[in-house]
């Protein structure tokens, strides 16, 4: 890249597709923090894909614009794979881990999600979007079926304690809807039904 980027760059593209998932404040309050609107965030979002929708180098560029919120000292190994961890102000109980090919094969990383920051414990109660991981969320849940997975996006049918059926979705790993499904037959429609989630744990 020839001329420096906004260093809020990916942190705005991962807000942009948790918009219209996550609950509208917890977004705006996040665009906020970085003293952007909605326009710019949509903007950067628009210049990431331009920076990074390519073959040769796409990997190379993602790992560019991430360098600013890489955290020193917390690279590890997994086989012959790197994992960087990363900060972002907008989820200060979590770290962003990418694993990737250090030798640069492939044009994607291999993995891109939220991980518990130390010193972050998993909470208790009834999951709410943007405090819960996938795997805390889904194991409080009896899991019916995956409903959807394409990028960082991930969704769920499950059934709770009291046999409600919930509709959950997941960006990045993190948390973003809980909300009732409607039964048609015995199963669960893929679409939310458009009410509220249950108040009660499972």
């Amino acid at each position: 890249m020839d001329t420096p980027e906004d260093p809020h760059l990916h942190e705005l593209w991962l807000l942009s597709g948790m918009d219209g998932r996550g609950p509208a404040p917890f977004v705006d309050a996040a665009l906020a923090r970085l003293g952007a609107t909605h326009e710019e965030m949509e903007q950067a979002t628009k210049r990431y894909q331009q920076l990074t929708d390519k073959r040769q180098g796409r990997l190379s560029a993602v790992l560019e614009l991430l360098s600013g919120a890489r955290i020193e000292g917390r690279r590890t190994r997994r086989g012959n794979l790197v994992v960087d961890r990363h900060r972002f102000a907008s989820w200060p109980d979590f770290e962003y881990e990418v694993e990737y090919d250090p030798a640069g094969h492939g044009w994607f990383t291999e993995r891109e999600e939220f991980v518990r920051a130390p010193g972050s414990t998993a909470p208790q109660g009834t999951p709410v979007p943007w405090a819960w991981l996938r795997d805390e969320t889904l194991a409080r849940y009896e899991v019916l079926r995956e409903i959807d997975h394409w990028g960082l996006y991930h969704s769920f049918a499950v059934r709770d304690g009291a046999g409600e059926h919930l509709f959950l979705s997941f960006s990045s790993g993190l948390l973003q809807e809980v909300c009732l499904l409607e039964v048609l037959d015995g199963e669960p429609v893929e679409r939310p039904g458009g009410g509220d989630a249950p108040s009660g744990g499972s």
